[in-house]
């Protein structure tokens, strides 16, 4: 079902921006000055309109890594290739439509423009056109696509439950498995859960968007740090694949992690730490009931989280997006988040665990992965 979905949401924006092409007046591209919302307006639409959110398909092929049969050659053409897929298409999309504007539609400036009602711009653009009928293959794919999204990330999810059940954190029954190999209870799960953020906010889809954004970015604050602990760590250990300039390509990524969480805005950003303490109150009666556990949970090394949490709060609350302060001018603020950034990194790999330990936990995966039961299809992502 993937597959022609997938390729159908290729096929009609590229359909709508050669149509759109197909009417451009460059005149568009200068006539209301360049980048009229500022460098302020690019980086909110990077969280907040998005654009970041529909970048996020790259992290499926990440949380399925642990199927790939040759993932130094097949995860690498996956996350670069999906990237540039959205990138072609994004760009020609939104290229077609600023140029097929009419003159009259920017009398009021970018700010005014509204077209399409709940159709979207896109649909209404064309249907004004007089292309009613790729208007009504852009409306066909609002559905599709979502839908497409929508069963990659059920199984990606799925997949990420099981993993946390059987790194203790969620209960046992959770890891079961169908007889196809199917993580059942944990689509059940994660069907719940959606429905109460789906209930929890009422102001639609664009504040679902931001929230949901802005947590699965958040989350990837760990893998800069946990990439740079484990080549010092276990820098022997065979890799399929080796990321070159790695301290370059960590500190650039923990800083990027940092900004667009920042730029989702102080409204988004307390909401998110609802969850996030709801989830450490959790883990918090988890090592209560299980007192012989407690020497393995490796707290310490997770000491960084609450300053690195804390300040970002402090500086969303501070700064220019989402409901902010502006107690920091724009542009200091974004030096500011960086230069936070960068003095928390190695403050955290500096808090990794002791090499020994890492080498038994990596040893343990290993025989976990070789020993497990389950069929190939079924593993969980590992590391």
């Amino acid at each position: 079902v993937n597959t022609p979905l997938t390729w159908f949401k290729i096929a009609v924006p590229l359909v709508a921006a050669v149509a759109l092409l197909t009417r451009f007046d460059s005149a568009n591209l200068t006539s209301q000055g360049f980048a009229p919302e500022g460098a302020r307006g690019v980086m909110a639409a990077i969280s907040s309109g998005g654009v970041i959110f529909a970048f996020l398909g790259f992290r499926h092929a990440l949380d399925m890594a642990g199927e790939a049969r040759r993932p130094q050659r097949t995860v690498p053409i996956a996350l670069t290739g999906s990237l540039a897929i959205c990138i072609v298409i994004f760009v020609l999309v939104q290229l077609g439509f600023v140029g097929a504007l009419t003159p009259s539609d920017l009398s009021g400036g970018w700010a005014a423009l509204d077209i399409g009602g709940a159709n979207g711009p896109v649909a209404g653009l064309l249907t004004g056109l007089g292309m009613a009928a790729v208007a009504n293959l852009v409306l066909a794919d609002a559905v599709a696509g979502p839908l497409g999204a929508g069963l990659v990330a059920s199984a990606s999810t799925a997949r990420l439950s099981v993993a946390v059940s059987r790194n203790g954190l969620f209960p046992r029954a959770i890891r079961s498995l169908s007889r196809h190999g199917v993580p059942l209870r944990a689509l059940v799960l994660n069907t719940v859960v959606g429905f109460v953020i789906l209930v929890a906010f009422r102001d639609g889809w664009r504040e679902i968007l931001t929230f949901n954004a802005g947590a699965i970015v958040l989350s990837f604050a760990a893998g800069p740090i946990t990439l740079l602990a484990l080549r010092r760590q276990i820098p022997e250990r065979p890799r399929p694949f080796r990321l070159p300039a790695v301290h370059l390509v960590a500190s650039v990524a923990f800083v990027v992690v940092g900004l667009i969480v920042y730029w989702t805005g102080w409204d988004t950003l307390w909401k998110l730490m609802i969850p996030l303490a709801l989830g450490a109150l959790l883990y918090g009666w988890q090592v209560f009931r299980r007192p012989d556990e407690r020497s393995q949970l490796d707290l310490r090394q997770a000491w960084w989280l609450v300053p690195y949490f804390t300040g970002l709060l402090a500086i969303s609350y501070a700064g220019n997006f989402g409901g902010g302060r502006e107690l920091v001018p724009f542009g200091w603020d974004l030096v500011l988040v960086a230069a936070f950034s960068l003095v928390v990194l190695p403050l955290a790999v500096w808090a990794r665990l002791p090499d020994d330990e890492a080498r038994r936990y990596i040893a343990e995966d290993d025989e976990a992965a070789s020993t497990d039961d389950a069929p190939p299809s079924a593993a969980a992502p590992r590391g």
